[in-house]
């Protein structure tokens, strides 16, 4: 609420004025009328009206006080520096590709596979530790040369044309398939050392473009495509939304529903005001006719309830659908609320904290209207006494006029 009044004077401030004018107004009235007249009980009844009204408005002031910030320190960074490495490796040499061994016929592997394995000739020992070597690999000769025999023993002259080709092939590969040693390649030429270089720049954001253009970057959405849209269309959809729940039990159980908007951020708003409204009607539902009353124009962040209070506490369930309308695709948001016998005291708690704050702020509005109305009036009468009523017509409707001139001013700002 705002306040009506406020003063830039302190308390102390405040009561050293009202001293100095009540004694101003003593002298005034001590030469304006005999002595014998005066009375010290007039001054204190007085002096307690003034305290009482200083009192009285000062509860709805609000005093500003200016709270000067510390000098905020800035401490320049030391400069950022850019190193620049340069790193060159060794390109290693690629090897030519390997040409496999042909042989000429079937009848020269078979003989080089019947053939003895010991011969006393030096040469023929040379070729066939040569041969063998060839034809069969490093890790089991004995397995490679067994089957290159049974590839060759059943490519008889009889066989299929199409069996006797592949099972000669079948036997050269094993034969000879490994491939001849390449030349021993040249020593490869030494990598060039390392280069590494730094750059220091007074500014290391200097060299950057400013506010360079960016292209527009495309993310592929997956739900644009069909498959997508009418998936999301075929899910089935909750059973509280087909079928209402049934209000019974200590648990009520309420569905509020969005309309439909083209987009879901559109749907949680629109349903964020509709569940606002749900637990407000709830709320005075179960209140009392005058708490119903004073809350009608409240809101929940007035009662204390603010924020995520409705979607954390209350709505249990939440559906998006896709509808299709004459425009296009609409999105429809439902949400199911559930109210049960401990929310359903804080609220009507809430809404009863809230009416006895309501009351009391009128009641001491009122009240505090009327007093300050008859310490008004009685301060006149005694200005008008102190000065023998020659300031009675100023006095009475000035007053009142430029009183009511202030609070229009306050209330309109």
């Amino acid at each position: 609420m705002k306040p009506l009044f406020a003063f830039a004077f302190g308390p102390i401030e405040i009561i050293v004025i009202v001293l100095v004018a009540a004694f101003v107004i003593g002298k005034l009235s001590r030469r304006s009328r005999p002595r014998q007249h005066s009375s010290v009980a007039g001054w204190f009844f007085l002096f307690g009206l003034v305290m009482f009204g200083l009192l009285f408005f000062g509860i709805f002031t609000a005093r500003v006080v200016h709270v000067p910030q510390p000098i905020e320190v800035v401490t320049q960074l030391p400069q950022a520096s850019m190193m620049q490495t340069t790193i060159t490796r060794e390109v290693e040499p690629t090897e030519p590709p390997q040409a496999a061994k042909t042989t000429d016929s079937i009848e020269e592997m078979w003989k080089q596979l019947t053939a003895p394995r010991i011969n006393l000739e030096e040469t023929v020992v040379e070729e066939s530790v040569s041969v063998v070597n060839e034809a069969i690999g490093p890790s089991s000769p004995q397995e490679l040369t067994q089957a290159a025999k049974v590839i060759l023993s059943a490519s008889v002259p009889g066989a299929d044309p199409f069996t006797q080709g592949w099972l000669v092939n079948a036997a050269k590969s094993i034969l000879d398939g490994r491939a001849v040693p390449p030349p021993p390649a040249a020593p490869a030429a030494p990598a060039e050392p390392v280069k590494v270089t730094q750059k220091i720049q007074e500014d290391p954001f200097a060299a950057l473009p400013q506010n360079a253009p960016q292209p527009p970057v495309k993310h592929p959405n997956p739900f644009a495509e069909e498959r997508f849209v009418e998936q999301a269309k075929s899910l089935p959809k909750p059973d509280w939304v087909i079928n209402p729940p049934k209000q019974v039990g200590n648990v009520r159980k309420v569905i509020v529903t969005s309309g439909p908007f083209s987009t879901v951020d559109e749907c949680q708003s629109d349903l964020d005001r509709k569940m606002h409204d749900v637990v407000l009607n709830r709320m005075t539902n179960f209140s009392q006719s005058s708490i119903a009353r004073r809350t009608s124009n409240a809101t929940l962040d007035e009662m204390g309830l603010g924020g995520d209070y409705i979607r954390r506490e209350l709505c249990t369930d939440e559906f998006v659908d896709t509808l299709d309308s004459s425009v296009g695709e609409m999105k429809q948001v439902y949400a199911l609320l559930e109210f049960n016998e401990t929310q359903d005291a804080m609220l009507v708690d809430r809404a009863r904290s809230y009416s006895r704050r309501e009351g009391l702020q009128s009641v001491s509005l009122i009240g505090g209207g009327l007093l300050a109305s008859v310490a008004t009036l009685f301060g006149l009468l005694k200005v008008d006494t102190w000065t023998r009523g020659y300031y009675t017509k100023r006095l009475f409707l000035g007053v009142p006029a430029a009183i009511i001139t202030v609070l229009a001013l306050l209330f309109v700002s």
